[in-house]
């Protein structure tokens, strides 16, 4: 038995390291415990050789415009390396190719007249619900980035807490008040189509929202998702994306530099094969091979079903307990094609598509690939896609945001060429008629035929292509059913439901046995607050 330890925690994942820094930086002993040879997770960067050099391509996670900015600071990720690039807003294609399509960029000036420009009777309705947006998101950002307060409190603390919230939502007013209580458990079709005509501008709106989610325009709370994904720290409801230089594993690596620089200890290689317990409660883990590592506290990175149901023997847990677990939802939705190309693609129809010089490499390229091109026009393409999820199938037209990093970072391809990630939603873990052996093939190649139809060449273009689909995720990862938030952001998974009733709070049944991914509110995406709240909480039992 080694060195005992303040905290023990369980996955080098990005929330996990976050929660390894906060604490450290407290004066804690604390050890990272991952069993890979690299930290980060979903949050990390795979170098894969490809003909002509090195293709650095984001394991999951390619965009980081949701990084708290007090995570950012409080760590001081900047002095370990961290550089953020912000890149450019979203831009959606006719579904024609004609170019009637909808490109918004902040960096074009006023959103709301772009909208008008695309849809002249959506232009003032976005601005009203932009500036309402703000003001909910406002209003809600404190109750995101700590602790949540007891429902039912006990003590000072708690109450001052509550009246916070309540004096919060109560400043926006006696129509926006009851109209943002409306709002939030709404179907974010009927939020949209109640404001806008456009089915272009509405789905380029819901997009955002539904990210990573297995929820769909037409499904009940999807419009709290919007505020998940657009909050206060952000720049509205169209906001520039923002990549990292040298990929998103850098951003894991300037947070792992910051646990030890605050004193934290890192091991890679290291598998958890238990959570040691006894009568007083979580009392360290125990590593493949047998070796011991004693802590007074233990903060799980990990999903609950793998903590609970897989890392802990089940005499510790009562059965409601059990149960609850077992009943926790959280389903892969994504897969990722990735690919190498020899040229950047022209988008049919698209303005500015030549004679563009980028910030970095100085290639040709349209603004247009400087952020996210979304191939999914209208609230039923969104919702067709999904309709084929649910039933086990692979959607023939589905839902693909493409991003192009090398275009401002000429680091992550070999010379000459570039990255292109398709963030593919809407794919089930499990396929109702086949195994992923059978389907990733077919899912390439239609997300390949789908871009062709926007850029014609592309496929000419292809020198690598390489699929991740939910089961990788899962098997890579440790992401029970490939879900990159570990819980689903449905309505009772959310706010003091998250991931169960009870356990807002970080802790679990278990003494000592902390929760710190993103299966804790507020959820899911490269935030960092899962980690700062987790070990915030740890810090204050």
């Amino acid at each position: 038995m080694g060195r005992r330890y303040d905290v023990a925690v369980v996955g080098g994942s990005f929330d996990g390291l976050v929660a390894a820094v906060y604490l450290a930086k407290a004066g804690k002993s604390v050890v990272v415990l991952e069993p890979s040879e690299r930290v980060g997770g979903a949050v990390g960067t795979d170098e894969v050789a490809v003909d002509g050099g090195v293709a650095r391509f984001p394991a999951a996670f390619g965009t980081v415009e949701l990084l708290h900015p007090e995570v950012l600071r409080e760590l001081g990720l900047e002095r370990h390396g961290f550089e953020r690039i912000e890149g450019g807003g979203v831009f959606l294609p006719s579904a024609a190719g004609d170019g009637a399509g909808l490109h918004l960029d902040p960096r074009q000036g006023s959103i709301a007249a772009q909208v008008a420009a695309h849809s002249p009777a959506d232009g003032d309705a976005f601005a009203e619900f932009d500036r309402f947006h703000r003001r909910l998101a406002r209003a809600l950002a404190p109750t995101l980035t700590d602790v949540l307060p007891d429902p039912v409190p006990s003590g000072l603390g708690g109450v001052f807490q509550l009246v916070q919230l309540a004096w919060r939502l109560r400043r926006l007013g006696a129509d926006e008040m009851p109209e943002a209580l409306r709002y939030l458990p709404m179907p974010l079709r009927d939020a949209l189509e109640e404001r806008f005509t456009s089915e272009t501008v509405k789905a380029a709106l819901a997009a955002p929202a539904l990210t990573a989610s297995w929820l769909a325009p037409r499904s009940a709370g999807s419009a709290y998702g919007l505020l998940h994904h657009r909050p206060a720290w952000t720049a509205g409801l169209v906001t520039q994306s923002a990549f990292v230089r040298g990929g998103p594993g850098k951003l894991a690596e300037a947070v792992a530099s910051a646990v030890t620089a605050a004193g934290g200890e890192i091991r890679t290689g290291a598998a958890v094969e238990r959570i040691a317990v006894s009568d007083r409660g979580a009392e360290g883990v125990v590593l493949a091979g047998g070796e011991e590592v004693p802590a007074a506290r233990v903060a799980s990175a990990l999903d609950p079903k793998t903590t609970l149901l897989g890392l802990v023997d089940p005499q510790w847990l009562d059965p409601d307990s059990v149960r609850a677990v077992e009943r926790i939802r959280g389903r892969g939705s994504v897969a990722l094609v990735r690919y190498v190309v020899d040229r950047l693609p022209s988008l049919a129809g698209a303005p500015g598509t030549s004679g563009h010089r980028t910030p970095d490499s100085g290639a040709g390229g349209s603004p247009h690939l400087y952020g996210r091109i979304q191939l999914a026009p209208s609230l039923d393409a969104l919702e067709r896609a999904f309709d084929a999820a649910k039933y086990g199938r692979l959607p023939d037209a589905p839902w693909i945001d493409l991003t192009f990093p090398s275009v401002l970072d000429s680091s992550l391809a070999p010379a000459g060429r570039h990255l292109v990630i398709a963030w593919v939603q809407y794919i089930p873990r499990t396929l109702r008629d086949m195994s992923w052996s059978e389907a990733r093939d077919l899912l390439a190649d239609r997300v390949t035929a789908s871009i062709e139809e926007i850029a014609p060449g592309f496929t000419a273009s292809i020198a690598y292509r390489a699929i991740v689909t939910p089961e990788d995720l899962e098997t890579r990862f440790g992401l029970a059913g490939g879900c990159l938030y570990q819980v689903d952001m449905t309505l009772d998974q959310l706010l003091h439901l998250r991931p169960v009733a009870g356990w807002y709070d970080h802790r679990t049944p278990i003494p000592g046995l902390h929760l710190c991914g993103p299966a804790c509110h507020p959820g899911g995406g490269v935030t960092g607050l899962p980690g700062r709240n987790a070990a915030r909480a740890i810090l204050r039992a």
